[in-house]
């Protein structure tokens, strides 16, 4: 049995993938790939959230859930995907335990983990939207009223911009070659891993990935956030801004990133696109669209 640990990266497409590894369970375990139900996040976002939270606070109940999930293997099963952003978003949160505990898993098993990795950004535009939308208090930068420039100080979020050393602490942790990297291609990226995971050829049907907010709707997350509220509260809000941001499609713009902004970003991501470049031949397009473009991100 090999275990394959999906990471994401965040705003990759993972959500899709998630939904379609869950609602095609049935025909993958006929194919020998399992993708646990046991403890799984609810629809619409079906992933092993608990990887995460058992890693960061009970590295303990991680190996038992492991167990658990293993549980629902049949005897032709020959892989367990396992699928959490958190992978890659929460890494340098996790304590020397669940390091140790990741290390004992890839001791016992054949362990890889595949990551998407977007270009730099496009990447931090989406990623930028998606700590506005989170609510306050699941992270330090959740649900604040900041601009992209002002997050960029901070140095836990330019961390997701530094994928060469988050390739070396994992393999630090899981061994040599063991990392997996994808570059992520719109409306292609979930295909690429089906593909890597042999199973491209079943009826899948159309996946659709999320699509990130426009400027108007940036706007109105930025002034919702100044307001303190409850967490349901605020997911109630942030669907009703994505209905709104959604209905102004043919007049709405991208959220445009000052030229500034822009070239910061890169020198951030610079070093890490060169050693993707030597190592596995990768090349992230930087197709990200200018500031001001009316281009989908």
């Amino acid at each position: 049995m090999r275990i394959i640990l999906h990471a994401g990266t965040p705003k990759t497409g993972s959500t899709a993938l998630q939904s379609v590894l869950y609602r095609h369970r049935e025909p993958l375990l006929d194919r020998g790939l399992l993708y646990p139900l046991g403890g799984i996040t609810p629809l619409p976002e079906p992933k092993h959230q608990w990887m995460i939270s058992s890693l960061m606070h009970d590295p303990a109940d991680f190996t038992a859930r492991v167990e658990s999930a293993l549980a629902e293997a049949r005897p032709d099963t020959h892989t367990m995907f396992l699928s959490s952003e958190g992978l890659f978003h929460h890494w340098w949160d996790f304590p020397a335990q669940g390091r140790a505990a990741l290390q004992d898993l890839a001791r016992r098993f054949p362990v890889s983990l595949w990551v998407v990795f977007r270009e730099p950004v496009s990447f931090m535009r989406s990623y930028y939207v998606q700590m506005l939308k989170n609510p306050r208090g699941l992270g330090p930068l959740y649900g604040r009223d900041m601009a992209l420039e002002e997050m960029l100080t901070v140095p836990s979020f330019c961390a997701h911009l530094d994928y060469a050393r988050y390739i070396e602490e994992v393999e630090a942790c899981l061994g040599a070659g063991t990392l997996r990297p994808f570059p992520y291609r719109a409306d292609a990226t979930i295909t690429d891993v089906l593909t890597a995971l042999g199973i491209a050829d079943l009826p899948f049907g159309a996946t659709r990935e999320n699509r990130t907010l426009g400027a108007p709707g940036v706007r109105l997350l930025r002034q919702i956030n100044r307001s303190d509220m409850p967490t349901a509260t605020k997911w109630e809000i942030v669907r009703l801004v994505e209905q709104i941001d959604t209905l102004m499609d043919g007049v709405n713009s991208p959220l445009a990133i000052d030229p500034r902004t822009v070239q910061r970003i890169r020198a951030l991501a610079a070093p890490s696109l060169a050693f993707l470049a030597e190592r596995y031949r990768l090349d992230l397009d930087d197709t990200a669209p200018p500031a001001g473009a009316a281009a989908a991100v």
